[in-house]
């Protein structure tokens, strides 16, 4: 029987050090040390999630303070072995926020996000982006220090989205790290209270940018801070639907709850696993899990634990299911089939269209573009695409960003690419039927209304 076990914990909240925290962590620590007494199963920890709200104020010294008091004596319980940065998984929360960022950000910011492509347009241009993730300063450079690269040197970007892909027990693990909380304490209700419910962003360049990375794995798990729920309405359905299509788990921390839920749609199957919270105040019922998972049978088991503070000591969660145990079996999910990559030609104000010979949906008119190969590069394939199907010898200069197809569902790459010759001869005549130039305007109104915004924006100023 091979296992994978993960430990997952959320909402530390470090402030000063206090003596009621201290005696939850004690009590924390050594139930952790003594988790073969829950199952024996757990006697090996291969992966330790925490998601989210490290810090209270998103401080330099309450991160210091949290990796002597909490993190350094957390990974010793869990002793999950040498190679723990490769191991070790944390996102930021609100409260990973230093609101001393907010001084030099747009007070209007929620608003603005609510524009069409204002969100697209913010998390794909650079500079914007580190403005939208300056106030994670402090949670980014403790994060970057103390996890760093891990042993496979892969960059990590510890305040955006990123990917780490995973060799355990035989099999292949994916995990997919995003910020759920990058717009969140901008908005008070009128007794000054933080109202994020309903307003928070994720974006999809942060759900694409895992994409590039994710490897096709047996098991995938995402880790956000927030549940969907917490997002504007347009992106609760772009993460909700992007994550069921790609992951088997989906982990939250924020809500303090550790309703566990299943999900099974058109769009994927999951299992959402909260973790509560590990500290909110002494007397709160604060909470973590294991999770245990058979790679052969295919059946796992979440072991949900509850802090007592009348007895001083953690148990199972009783509240929340039979004996603090849920047993499931392993979700199916639906993987993006293929990735494609178009070139985006224009000389002396036209643009290098093709035309398929059967008009799908919206489809007719479209940029050059084919599949990308296992082992192709994106940029390649549109410089090769170009040619094969119209005739035309450009160079790929800048990738104008990526997306998933609203009508086709492939991961789509953009390129802007240079002109040097040839004129417009039809290749492909197997599915194409025209090759030709047009007026940009013109170019426009053939194409579907599904034009991707970067793509648009770069058109109008050619």
């Amino acid at each position: 029987m091979a296992n994978i076990a993960w430990l997952h914990l959320s909402d530390w909240h470090q402030k000063r050090q206090e003596f009621d925290q201290d005696v939850v962590l004690d009590a924390l620590l050594e139930d952790i040390k003594r988790r073969q007494e829950i199952s024996s199963a757990l006697k090996k920890i291969d992966i330790i999630f925490f998601s989210g709200d490290l810090a209270y104020h998103g401080r330099a010294e309450e991160y210091k303070k949290a990796k002597r008091v909490f993190l350094d004596k957390l990974l010793r319980a869990a002793q999950i072995g040498k190679n723990w940065r490769e191991r070790f998984f944390v996102v930021p929360g609100n409260h990973d926020l230093d609101w001393k960022g907010f001084e030099t950000q747009r007070q209007d910011l929620v608003k603005l996000m609510r524009k069409p492509g204002k969100v697209v347009e913010w998390l794909m241009d650079n500079r914007l982006r580190r403005s939208l993730l300056d106030p994670f300063a402090n949670y980014k450079e403790f994060i970057s220090k103390y996890l760093g690269k891990g042993k496979s040197g892969d960059p990590v970007s510890p305040d955006y989205s990123f990917v780490k892909n995973l060799r355990i027990s035989g099999q292949k693990v994916s995990i997919i790290c995003i910020n759920s909380a990058w717009l969140s304490g901008r908005v008070r209700k009128t007794n000054g209270e933080i109202d994020d419910y309903g307003r928070l962003r994720v974006g999809e360049p942060q759900l694409v940018n895992a994409l590039k990375k994710y490897k096709d794995p047996n098991i995938a798990i995402a880790v956000m801070h927030h549940p969907f729920e917490w997002l504007d309405l347009p992106d609760r359905d772009l993460a909700h639907g992007w994550l069921g299509k790609h992951c088997h788990f989906i982990l939250f921390g924020h809500q303090h709850s550790a309703q566990i839920r299943i999900e099974v749609s058109t769009e994927g199957n999951f299992i959402a696993i909260p973790a509560g919270a590990c500290y909110d105040r002494r007397e709160y019922t604060n909470g973590y899990n294991f999770v245990c998972l058979d790679t052969d049978s295919c059946q796992g088991t979440i072991y949900l634990r509850k802090w007592n503070n009348r007895q001083n000591n953690w148990g199972p969660d009783t509240d929340i299911a039979k004996d603090g145990k849920f047993e499931f079996h392993m979700p199916k999910t639906k993987v993006v089939p293929l990735q494609v990559s178009v070139a985006v030609v224009v000389k002396d104000g036209n643009i290098l269209l093709v035309r398929r010979k059967k008009k799908e949906g919206n489809l007719w008119w479209q940029f050059p573009g084919g599949i990308i190969g296992e082992t192709e590069k994106d940029c390649d394939v549109a410089e090769r695409e170009a040619n094969k199907e119209a005739n035309i010898v450009c160079r790929a200069n800048r990738k104008l960003g990526q997306r998933i197809h609203p009508e086709t569902h492939v991961l789509v790459h953009y390129w802007q690419c240079e002109y040097i010759k040839g004129e417009p001869k039809l290749k492909d005549t197997k599915d194409l039927d025209k090759a030709q130039w047009f007026s940009i305007k013109k170019g426009l109104e053939l194409m579907s209304g599904n034009i991707y915004l970067p793509v648009k924006n770069y058109l109008r100023k050619s």
